[in-house]
């Protein structure tokens, strides 16, 4: 019964009634009231759909009562709008007391979080923080690399000497020098394999205009020379604004992965591209032994070398495509079946935001933003 009575409009006249209304002035009112009503009724869905996607988001409570109180606005003015024909002041009342109360629980929420909400560090702070960090895990992974070369090379200058001085005849100990010196190679691939990864985390301020159809070409006569692998490339390549040593880099290591999979002979790569409004798709296909199910899952991360089930040569280049490729707002994935060859995809954006950061050793930077 109480709840009946809020639709009892037996009291007032319909506002067309009260007082003289010319139908400019009473739609106006109505068209803005509607119009309001439906653009307060949108900001609530985008709320709702950044704060179920990004499931990171700090004080995701103050986003749901800021979205209620949007729609407590927007239902007075479509309760403004119907009074025109239907006089329920009384609903009008309800929804008025509604958004008060919603209103002042935000601001109430809004308070409590602000101090909390003020220590977050600001975009343009993260941005320089995080570039400054992976500047110094460059320089970091530049000095260990460079200390860590020095006694590999004394190991093989020691293995050299030893191998000069064993008689021709013992076949054992050439053997186990020929060991230690292809781990020394190999320890040598890995290190060379971290200061790449590094150096592919770092902010690409050689950003330039470059041809991904010549810097594909250049990686197919480096990575595929000398060997009885067939390689054709299909589509038009793009001219992209990018670092092209990243590039580059992205080729070069989808190349040598395919290129160590294929059959010994027959061997074939295509490359190909396809090109839309938004984003350029890139494919590297191949017929060699397929990627195993159980890998898949753990391709494009840095493998030890006990797990370097594809990745005899280090374990890292994958990984460094994937890098790259997330730096430059792409994606990369990997289509396969045993025995079947693999197709990796990875796309490139046509045009995106791209950050740029300027250092200088004594500590300033400055950071922008510029839409390419």
């Amino acid at each position: 019964m109480r709840f009946g009575w809020l639709f009892d409009t037996s009291d007032f006249p319909a506002r067309w009634y009260c007082g003289a209304w010319t139908p400019l002035h009473g739609w106006t009112h109505i068209v803005s009231d509607v119009a309001i009503w439906g653009a307060y009724m949108a900001i609530p869905c985008v709320l709702v759909s950044f704060v179920i996607q990004r499931k990171d988001i700090p004080f995701p409570r103050v986003f749901w009562l800021f979205g209620l109180f949007i729609v407590a606005c927007g239902l007075t003015h479509l309760v403004e709008a119907a009074i025109f024909w239907h006089p329920v002041y009384r609903i009008s009342a309800a929804a008025k007391m509604v958004t008060a109360v919603v209103s002042w629980l935000t601001v109430f929420a809004i308070i409590r979080v602000m101090p909390v909400a003020l220590r977050y560090p600001g975009y343009e702070v993260m941005n320089i923080q995080l570039l400054q960090a992976n500047a110094d895990l460059e320089d970091f992974a530049r000095v260990v690399s460079h200390d860590l070369r020095a006694p590999l090379r004394g190991i093989r200058r020691l293995s050299e000497w030893l191998e000069e001085g064993l008689p021709k005849g013992d076949a054992e100990a050439r053997a186990n020098i020929a060991d230690l010196q292809e781990r020394v190679d190999h320890m040598e691939r890995l290190i060379e394999g971290v200061l790449a990864y590094s150096q592919a985390l770092q902010t690409d301020s050689r950003r330039t205009t470059v041809d991904t159809g010549q810097l594909c070409a250049e990686a197919v006569e480096r990575v595929i020379a000398g060997q009885d692998i067939a390689v054709k490339q299909q589509g038009a390549f793009p001219h992209l604004e990018a670092d092209p040593t990243q590039i580059y880099q992205i080729f070069q290591n989808l190349l040598d992965n395919a290129a160590r999979h294929c059959p010994e002979t027959g061997g074939r790569i295509e490359i190909a591209v396809t090109s839309s409004r938004l984003e350029h798709h890139f494919v590297v296909r191949d017929n060699g032994c397929g990627v195993p199910p159980e890998v898949l899952e753990t391709l494009f991360r840095p493998v030890s070398p006990s797990e370097q089930i594809l990745h005899p040569g280090g374990g890292i280049g994958l990984s460094i495509v994937k890098r790259i490729v997330q730096r430059n707002g792409g994606r990369v994935w990997v289509d396969s079946e045993p025995g079947q060859g693999a197709t990796f995809h990875f796309t490139l954006p046509a045009a995106t935001v791209v950050p740029r950061a300027w250092y200088n050793r004594t500590g300033a930077a400055t950071a922008s933003e510029e839409m390419i």
